[in-house]
């Protein structure tokens, strides 16, 4: 499974049906590809009709369907024109240059690159900015442009050491660091991780410190770093644990369950989901408790296992 398989399966999951060869999949109950195409685009929701469209498009290049393809991919692409926000705007032009960089459209892939840098340079928040541009940089690295690839990675890391708030900051310095990662710049990965978790620990709130360090302990292990995930989960869990409020303790232990979870570490979720249980049990106050258990017991019943 390639990487952009992988990435539209987690934004795929928007009730698309899997299609197969001879632009229908296996199942005689679901819709071809030109049927799906026909109800995306009547999507009202440029941003959503664009993900639809592109995702169908995929499907039926990789179906070897490519006249079809094409046409839906130009209807993303009209799609893509629509979207209001420069962020979302940013995303889906980056969505579909991965698509036409996996189907082997380079050019097409290319353009869009530069129209997804176009729209990120409208985004106001410097950390939406700076994971835009490394965003963007995945797919310069894909078409082979290694050179505009890590001059867009450095564009994006300047404006990431540029944000004052220390977790803002934090957040976007992984994301740099995983672009790096996904574009076989390891070295600079390892050391932008590095940067980010010294930012990390010096944050002061503890409300905060935790979820940045979690957010690190993500990336890690997306970046195959079993081990150096597992030390940050539990830099964090100490931050965690050592919050003051109740609630907010209670909470942020189920919250960093959820995490784990999330990054492999099932075994370990569940066990601090017994843990965030007992404190949520002696928040004073029983509304909050209420809040707290029904959250935990919910993260419980259904976290896998």
């Amino acid at each position: 499974m390639t990487r952009i398989d992988l990435l539209l399966l987690v934004i795929g999951l928007i009730g698309l049906a899997v299609g197969g060869c001879n632009g229908r999949s296996a199942s005689p109950d679901t819709l071809s590809f030109r049927e799906q195409a026909v109800r995306a685009q009547a999507e009202t929701d440029p941003e959503y009709r664009a993900r639809r469209l592109t995702v169908i498009g995929y499907r039926q290049g990789k179906a070897m369907d490519r006249s079809g393809s094409a046409e839906t991919l130009r209807l993303a692409w009209d799609a893509c024109k629509a979207i209001p926000s420069a962020g979302a705007r940013s995303k889906a032009w980056t969505l579909i240059a991965k698509v036409h960089a996996e189907l082997n459209n380079d050019p097409k892939a290319r353009e869009a690159t530069k129209l997804a840098l176009d729209s990120a340079a409208e985004i106001e928040s410097a950390e939406r900015r700076a994971a835009a541009l490394a965003a963007a940089a995945e797919v310069q690295s894909l078409t082979l442009d290694k050179t505009a690839a890590a001059a867009t990675l450095k564009k994006a890391e300047e404006l990431a050491n540029s944000i004052g708030d220390p977790q803002g900051k934090t957040l976007a310095l992984c994301a740099v660091a995983e672009s790096n990662w996904k574009s076989g710049q390891t070295p600079e990965a390892d050391r932008l991780i590095a940067a980010a978790l010294n930012f990390a620990r010096a944050i002061d709130d503890l409300k905060k410190r935790w979820p940045a360090l979690a957010a690190i302990a993500v990336r890690q292990a997306e970046m195959k770093q079993p081990e150096a995930a597992a030390a940050t989960f539990d830099l964090s869990l100490e931050s965690a644990r050592a919050i003051d409020d109740q609630y907010a303790r209670a909470y942020a232990l189920g919250e960093l369950a959820e995490r784990l979870s999330a990054a492999g570490f099932r075994a370990k979720a569940h066990r601090l989901l017994v843990e965030a249980e007992s404190e949520a049990e002696k928040i004073p106050q029983p509304d909050l408790q209420q809040l707290a258990l029904e959250k935990i017991r919910s993260l419980m019943g259904n976290l896998p296992r």
